[in-house]
Protein backbone atom coordinates (compact mmCIF):
# COMPACT_ATOMS: atom_id res chain seq x y z
CA UNK A 1 0.00 0.00 0.00
CA UNK A 2 0.86 3.46 -1.02
CA UNK A 3 0.76 4.75 3.41
CA UNK A 4 1.23 1.44 5.48
CA UNK A 5 -0.77 1.10 8.49
CA UNK A 6 1.03 -0.59 11.32
CA UNK A 7 -0.86 -4.09 10.90
CA UNK A 8 1.43 -4.00 7.20
CA UNK A 9 4.35 -2.38 9.16
CA UNK A 10 4.63 -5.14 11.30
CA UNK A 11 4.31 -7.70 8.29
CA UNK A 12 6.45 -6.65 6.37
CA UNK A 13 9.02 -6.13 8.82
CA UNK A 14 11.62 -8.40 7.93
CA UNK A 15 10.86 -7.65 4.44
CA UNK A 16 13.03 -5.62 2.27
CA UNK A 17 11.10 -3.61 -0.27
CA UNK A 18 12.53 -2.96 -3.92
CA UNK A 19 10.90 -0.91 -6.72
CA UNK A 20 10.06 -2.86 -9.76
CA UNK A 21 12.41 -4.87 -10.47
CA UNK A 22 14.44 -5.09 -13.87
CA UNK A 23 17.31 -7.47 -15.24
CA UNK A 24 20.09 -7.95 -12.53
CA UNK A 25 18.12 -7.23 -9.47
CA UNK A 26 17.39 -10.73 -8.60
CA UNK A 27 21.25 -11.21 -8.99
CA UNK A 28 21.94 -8.20 -7.00
CA UNK A 29 19.11 -9.73 -4.57
CA UNK A 30 20.98 -12.75 -4.41
CA UNK A 31 24.64 -10.74 -3.38
CA UNK A 32 22.60 -10.20 0.22
CA UNK A 33 21.69 -13.96 0.75
CA UNK A 34 18.33 -14.24 1.09
CA UNK A 35 16.04 -17.27 2.12
CA UNK A 36 13.16 -15.63 -0.14
CA UNK A 37 12.92 -13.75 -3.28
CA UNK A 38 9.16 -12.79 -3.66
CA UNK A 39 9.05 -11.53 -7.56
CA UNK A 40 5.89 -8.88 -7.99
CA UNK A 41 6.12 -6.28 -10.26
CA UNK A 42 9.23 -5.85 -13.08
CA UNK A 43 10.04 -3.66 -15.83
CA UNK A 44 10.06 -4.90 -19.68
CA UNK A 45 9.30 -2.27 -22.34
CA UNK A 46 11.49 0.51 -20.92
CA UNK A 47 13.89 -1.10 -19.11
CA UNK A 48 15.19 -5.24 -19.88
CA UNK A 49 13.15 -7.60 -17.86
CA UNK A 50 14.20 -10.00 -15.06
CA UNK A 51 15.13 -13.14 -17.13
CA UNK A 52 14.51 -17.02 -16.37
CA UNK A 53 18.60 -17.22 -15.82
CA UNK A 54 18.70 -14.96 -13.00
CA UNK A 55 15.61 -16.73 -11.34
CA UNK A 56 17.34 -19.93 -12.36
CA UNK A 57 20.56 -18.71 -10.36
CA UNK A 58 18.81 -17.64 -7.60
CA UNK A 59 16.86 -21.32 -7.34
CA UNK A 60 20.19 -22.82 -7.66
CA UNK A 61 21.64 -21.11 -5.11
CA UNK A 62 18.84 -22.90 -2.66
CA UNK A 63 16.80 -19.23 -2.86
CA UNK A 64 13.05 -20.28 -2.63
CA UNK A 65 11.49 -17.77 -5.40
CA UNK A 66 8.09 -16.69 -4.96
CA UNK A 67 6.28 -14.82 -8.09
CA UNK A 68 2.51 -13.02 -7.73
CA UNK A 69 0.26 -10.48 -9.30
CA UNK A 70 2.25 -9.36 -12.24
CA UNK A 71 5.26 -9.96 -14.12
CA UNK A 72 5.69 -11.96 -11.14
CA UNK A 73 3.21 -14.40 -12.00
CA UNK A 74 3.63 -14.60 -15.38
CA UNK A 75 7.94 -15.96 -14.57
CA UNK A 76 6.37 -18.34 -12.01
CA UNK A 77 4.03 -19.72 -14.49
CA UNK A 78 6.93 -20.05 -16.92
CA UNK A 79 9.62 -21.51 -14.14
CA UNK A 80 7.15 -23.57 -12.00
CA UNK A 81 9.04 -26.44 -13.65
CA UNK A 82 12.36 -25.55 -12.00
CA UNK A 83 11.17 -24.89 -8.79
CA UNK A 84 9.67 -21.37 -9.20
CA UNK A 85 6.39 -20.95 -6.96
CA UNK A 86 3.67 -18.94 -7.84
CA UNK A 87 0.65 -17.99 -5.91
CA UNK A 88 -2.52 -16.00 -6.42
CA UNK A 89 -4.81 -15.03 -8.89
CA UNK A 90 -2.82 -14.24 -11.93
CA UNK A 91 -0.60 -17.10 -11.50
CA UNK A 92 -3.25 -19.73 -11.47
CA UNK A 93 -4.74 -18.20 -14.91
CA UNK A 94 -0.95 -18.13 -16.83
CA UNK A 95 -0.75 -21.98 -15.24
CA UNK A 96 -3.84 -23.07 -16.69
CA UNK A 97 -3.32 -21.83 -20.31
CA UNK A 98 -6.26 -19.17 -19.23
CA UNK A 99 -4.45 -16.40 -20.15
CA UNK A 100 -0.87 -16.33 -21.98
CA UNK A 101 1.79 -13.01 -23.23
CA UNK A 102 2.92 -10.31 -21.81
CA UNK A 103 0.76 -7.74 -22.30
CA UNK A 104 -2.32 -9.89 -20.39
CA UNK A 105 0.27 -8.25 -16.87
CA UNK A 106 1.56 -5.29 -18.93
CA UNK A 107 1.22 -1.50 -18.45
CA UNK A 108 2.37 2.14 -18.06
CA UNK A 109 3.08 3.32 -14.92
CA UNK A 110 4.51 6.61 -13.60
CA UNK A 111 8.45 6.83 -12.24
CA UNK A 112 8.92 6.11 -8.72
CA UNK A 113 8.74 9.87 -7.40
CA UNK A 114 4.99 9.81 -8.17
CA UNK A 115 4.82 6.21 -6.67
CA UNK A 116 4.44 4.26 -9.92
CA UNK A 117 0.83 4.56 -10.46
CA UNK A 118 -0.32 3.10 -13.27
CA UNK A 119 -1.56 5.26 -16.47
CA UNK A 120 -2.55 2.49 -18.29
CA UNK A 121 -5.01 -1.27 -17.51
CA UNK A 122 -3.31 -4.60 -17.59
CA UNK A 123 -5.76 -6.67 -19.07
CA UNK A 124 -5.99 -9.34 -16.24
CA UNK A 125 -7.51 -6.21 -13.99
CA UNK A 126 -10.70 -5.64 -16.69
CA UNK A 127 -11.00 -9.75 -16.76
CA UNK A 128 -10.91 -10.23 -12.86
CA UNK A 129 -13.57 -7.03 -13.52
CA UNK A 130 -15.44 -8.13 -15.69
CA UNK A 131 -15.72 -11.59 -14.13
CA UNK A 132 -16.98 -10.03 -11.33
CA UNK A 133 -19.74 -7.86 -13.03
CA UNK A 134 -20.40 -11.48 -14.98
CA UNK A 135 -20.76 -13.13 -11.35
CA UNK A 136 -23.26 -10.12 -10.46
CA UNK A 137 -25.38 -10.33 -13.57
CA UNK A 138 -24.71 -7.01 -14.53
CA UNK A 139 -23.02 -8.20 -17.77
CA UNK A 140 -23.27 -11.18 -20.07
CA UNK A 141 -20.49 -12.97 -20.85
CA UNK A 142 -20.56 -13.01 -24.65
CA UNK A 143 -20.31 -8.86 -24.23
CA UNK A 144 -17.46 -9.30 -21.80
CA UNK A 145 -15.47 -11.42 -24.25
CA UNK A 146 -16.24 -9.19 -27.41
CA UNK A 147 -14.81 -6.37 -24.58
CA UNK A 148 -11.31 -8.75 -24.02
CA UNK A 149 -11.57 -9.66 -27.57
CA UNK A 150 -10.94 -6.07 -28.52
CA UNK A 151 -8.38 -5.06 -25.91
CA UNK A 152 -6.06 -7.56 -26.31
CA UNK A 153 -6.15 -6.52 -29.87
CA UNK A 154 -4.89 -3.23 -28.94
CA UNK A 155 -0.94 -2.80 -27.36
CA UNK A 156 -0.63 -2.65 -23.69
CA UNK A 157 0.88 1.31 -24.83
CA UNK A 158 -3.11 2.60 -25.51
CA UNK A 159 -5.23 0.65 -22.30
CA UNK A 160 -5.19 3.94 -20.92
CA UNK A 161 -8.80 3.69 -18.59
CA UNK A 162 -10.62 6.53 -21.22
CA UNK A 163 -10.06 4.29 -23.99
CA UNK A 164 -11.64 1.10 -21.72
CA UNK A 165 -14.27 2.98 -20.80
CA UNK A 166 -15.28 4.13 -24.33
CA UNK A 167 -15.03 0.16 -25.75
CA UNK A 168 -17.02 -0.88 -22.75
CA UNK A 169 -19.52 1.88 -23.25
CA UNK A 170 -20.02 -0.29 -26.49
CA UNK A 171 -19.78 -3.81 -25.86
CA UNK A 172 -21.42 -3.81 -22.29
CA UNK A 173 -23.69 -0.59 -22.40
CA UNK A 174 -23.58 2.47 -19.81
CA UNK A 175 -24.89 0.96 -16.58
CA UNK A 176 -22.05 -1.77 -16.72
CA UNK A 177 -19.75 -0.24 -18.58
CA UNK A 178 -19.93 2.28 -15.53
CA UNK A 179 -19.46 -0.45 -12.69
CA UNK A 180 -16.85 -1.78 -14.58
CA UNK A 181 -15.17 1.06 -14.40
CA UNK A 182 -15.84 1.93 -10.61
CA UNK A 183 -13.95 -1.68 -10.49
CA UNK A 184 -11.36 -0.30 -11.88
CA UNK A 185 -10.72 2.61 -10.40
CA UNK A 186 -11.23 0.51 -7.15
Amino acid sequence: PARPDAGWRELLADCELCPPARRGDVLAALARHPRTIVLVDGYYFTVPAVTHKELLYALDAGVRVIGAASLGALRAAEMEPFGMIGVGEVFARYRSGEIDGDDEVALLHAPAEHGYRPLTVALVEVRHALDRLESAGTCAPADGQRLIAELKALSFLDRFPDRIAELARRHLGGRAAAELGRLLRG
